[in-house]
């Protein structure tokens, strides 16, 4: 299904999860490129992780739900744990 997706629902998606500035701008790149983000992460997924302020914070995040499958409770968890604090 999201082979079918267009630029105009792709684009709002991506600005909203890496930030404005860095996809205008390109300046920062962290975390996942944008299809795979897409291929490998359900819209529940990237919701929660909208909700990180810190880019490297949610970039951390993409890469390890992406690499060890999480659930969206266990990407909670693993958020409210402060998983990224005690592995950086």
């Amino acid at each position: 299904i999201h082979q079918s997706l267009t630029d105009e629902l792709i684009i709002p998606v991506i600005e909203a999860i890496k930030g404005v500035d860095e996809v205008k701008h390109k300046t920062k790149k962290y975390g996942l490129p944008p299809n795979k983000l897409l291929a490998s992460l359900s819209f529940t997924h990237l919701v929660e992780l909208i909700k990180i302020e810190s880019n490297l914070k949610r970039a951390f995040y993409e890469i390890e739900c992406a690499k060890g499958v999480w659930s969206v409770s266990e990407l909670k968890r693993q958020i409210e744990s402060l998983y990224f604090a005690l592995h950086r």
